[in-house]
């Protein structure tokens, strides 16, 4: 009798440890999360007090939560989400699926809903607008530094692994993608490499 519930708790402790690599105590494994995923949680410890006051702010909150979650347990090796470029990413797939439905809810005359969707959306962008901006001359000034650098190490040079390096650098800050792109193409033109 004491056998098998010594082997059903070891079974268990070991099921365990595969399904939630990340929650043991060791300190190399237990990462923190996202500043901005600690803020969100906070938010909603609020957003629960005053429940009645702003109910649509509490449903944005859980949403961005349960897919923060996951992500967690979707990603490969299930890797809670760690930097704020992360939660940034899926604080914008949820925005842009809040404008899509706001666009097609006005398209099938349902202002009602797509009111709902806009209030959503307004609470969304407050979390987007929480996370710092790189500037375009911040921009350029780090893309300089990165190209002196790969051309002193006379490493390969183009834009894959200059944009890498440079997101790396930026990690935790928006940046246009777009002007990311220019900005390198232009650094990289004078050199022909690319």
């Amino acid at each position: 009798m004491m056998n098998t519930i010594r082997t059903n708790s070891r079974l268990l402790s070991r099921c365990l440890r595969l399904r939630y690599p990340y929650s043991t105590s060791s300190s190399d494994s237990a990462k923190s999360p996202a500043p901005l995923l600690i803020k969100i949680r906070s938010d909603l410890k609020s957003a629960m007090q005053n429940r009645n006051d702003d109910r649509s702010r509490l449903n944005v909150i859980r949403a961005i939560i349960a897919d923060a979650n996951h992500f967690s347990h979707a990603a490969l090796y299930h890797q809670p989400v760690e930097s704020d470029s992360q939660m940034l990413a899926l604080l914008k797939t949820r925005l842009k699926l809040s404008k899509n439905a706001a666009a097609e809810f006005r398209a099938a005359k349902r202002d009602d809903l797509s009111d709902i969707e806009e209030s959503q959306i307004a609470i969304l962008q407050e979390y987007i607008d929480l996370v710092p901006v790189a500037s375009d001359e911040e921009i350029k000034m780090l893309v300089a530094d990165i190209v002196e650098k790969k051309l002193s190490e006379e490493t390969k040079l183009n834009i894959g692994t200059v944009t890498k390096e440079l997101l790396q650098t930026l990690d935790g800050k928006q940046v246009e993608m777009a002007v990311v792109t220019k900005t390198i193409r232009d650094m990289l033109l004078p050199h022909r490499i690319g």
